[in-house]
């Protein structure tokens, strides 16, 4: 726009400085014709002036003839005709110079005029030679200043193209970030959930904590009490041993008094052994158990399933905690 303006500035101005050389060359043209008009009328000026001074001489010496020759009356009346003549031709020449006079000098006060209007046309053509050459300047000014705004402009375009293409890559970005802060916002929904659910896990961890604390010291007694009860039994164990070998010792004897006693199994049977039958030879089968042999195996049996519950029991405590952090964790 601001180009467009300087431009329509400088065809102004030159439609301006071509009206004006115009003017100029139309007021030398008519300078020159005054000027040659001016030495015309000078010119014949001084024809008049001349014949005027021819004829001035001429009726002077015509009146001096008049006077000298007063006896010709045909004469001097032609002489006095050509005197009028002369004098009407005079007064003629007189009125031409006059009027060429006037002529002259409203053609020298045009001269001065147009003379007064060339110098200021002249000063009015320096000054506009002036602005132009400075239009000149500033038209190239413009057009330098035009073609660094065209590469400004291609710059700024592909400026503005580069950040288009950030701002495309930046809403991308956004939309991208949106839908993340929203699966985020969803995924911590979930996990204050988890974490509601989890608190309320954690405080029944801590009140089932509790109770296996309780437990875990109702065990260490129960465990204590079975320690006593165990060094009780092995003590008492111990005991029975020793009276079961002073037992099997007497058995032994009495096996021994049993077979010394007992008749030959080959022999017939007699009247004083009418109710043995007569056995046939078999391998000798193991000594049955003992009454303290069975109460050992029975206190063992006790002793080992106890154990077992316990063991259990800490096994089910450790499982169900491992399950309690492993949610905790996910």
């Amino acid at each position: 726009m601001a180009s467009n303006n300087e431009v329509d500035k400088n065809e102004n101005v030159q439609q301006k400085l071509a009206a004006v050389l115009a003017e100029v060359e139309e007021q030398r043209y008519l300078l020159e014709s005054a000027a040659a008009n001016g030495k015309l009328l000078a010119e014949k000026y001084f024809v008049l002036e001349m014949e005027r001074d021819a004829l001035a001489i001429r009726c002077e010496r015509l009146m001096k003839a008049v006077v000298l020759e007063p006896d010709s009356p045909p004469q001097q009346q032609t002489a006095i005709q050509k005197c009028i003549d002369l004098e009407q031709r005079l007064h003629t020449y007189e009125r031409e110079k006059e009027t060429h006079e006037d002529m002259l000098a409203s053609q020298e006060q045009e001269i001065v005029f147009w003379r007064t209007k060339a110098m200021s046309c002249m000063k009015e053509h320096t000054q506009l030679k002036e602005a132009y050459e400075q239009l000149e300047k500033e038209h190239e000014m413009n057009v330098h200043a035009k073609n660094h705004l065209s590469t400004i402009a291609k710059r700024i375009q592909i400026e503005r193209d580069e950040l288009m293409g950030q701002v495309r890559d930046l809403t991308s970005r956004i939309a991208d970030l949106s839908e993340r802060d929203a699966r985020w916002t969803m995924a911590n929904d979930i996990k204050q959930q988890k974490i509601q659910r989890l608190e309320a896990t954690v405080a029944e961890l801590e009140e089932i904590n509790a109770a296996l604390e309780e437990a875990k010291r109702e065990m260490q007694r129960k465990v204590v009490d079975r320690q006593h009860d165990v060094e009780h039994m092995k003590d008492t164990i111990d005991g029975l041993k020793r009276s079961l070998g002073s037992m099997e010792q007497e058995y032994q004897i009495l096996l021994g008094k049993t077979a010394m006693a007992a008749p030959n199994k080959d022999e017939e049977p007699t009247e004083a052994t009418p109710l043995v039958p007569r056995k046939k030879s078999s391998p000798p089968k193991p000594p049955r158990q003992t009454t303290i042999v069975w109460a050992w195996s029975t206190i063992c049996g006790v002793i080992g399933s106890v154990l077992q519950q316990v063991h259990d029991f800490a096994m089910g405590i450790v499982n169900y905690a491992s399950r309690s952090y492993h949610s905790l964790t996910d």
